[in-house]
């Protein structure tokens, strides 16, 4: 309740505003509505990814690299692939929410440097831990299979298999699980504090 009283000018006109906002942009089409819808996912799914991240550096005692590396990598490891998905010149088996959502401008060479970027990024960032490991002997071991999940996810599920199933199976997992998790953890805290 009391997040209610707080926050109750803004629970009840974001949503009436994001309601009318999706009817202003339907009236430019279904396309452009679809569209938007799709980028926003997008960035919905990357952003809790990088969410996850600070919480995961939060909590650890572990030596950390800087900020800005982090950040670079886990939109890295999520944005790479829909940079290649909208590159690519191969056909993609699956649209996000309708055929044609995301904008296609195909260009072979950039879609693979790109690719090669992520990669080469991804190894350093691993090199980089597997040094602080040796030097301070601690490590950020949920950070490291949180950014590593995210690649996988992503890379295989868009880049590799190019399969609608494969990415939908496993992002919703990796989107679901840890708020259920997370919730559970909450309620198991909030009622030991009751008793």
């Amino acid at each position: 309740m009391e997040e209610w009283r707080e926050k109750k000018n803004l629970l009840i006109t974001l949503p009436i505003v994001c309601f009318l906002f999706s009817i202003f942009l339907y009236s430019f089409g279904t396309i452009w509505f679809w569209r938007i819808m799709a980028y926003v996912a997008v960035f919905h799914f990357i952003r809790q990814q990088f969410g996850f991240l600070v919480l995961y550096r939060k909590k650890t005692t572990s030596v950390q690299v800087p900020f800005l590396f982090d950040k670079i990598t886990i939109y890295l490891m999520g944005g790479v692939p829909i940079l290649y998905w909208h590159l690519t010149d191969q056909k993609r088996e699956f649209s996000w929410f309708m055929e044609g959502d995301f904008l296609i401008y195909p260009f072979p060479a950039l879609a693979n440097s790109i690719l090669w970027l992520q990669q080469i990024w991804l190894c350093c960032y691993i090199l980089i831990h597997i040094y602080h490991f040796t030097k301070y002997r601690s490590i950020p071991l949920g950070k490291i299979l949180l950014v590593l999940n995210t690649w996988i996810v992503w890379f295989f599920g868009i880049v590799y298999f190019n399969s609608d199933f494969s990415f939908t199976i496993t992002n919703v997992i990796n989107h679901g699980v840890p708020y259920i998790f997370y919730f559970f953890i909450i309620q198991f805290k909030t009622s030991r504090k009751l008793k």
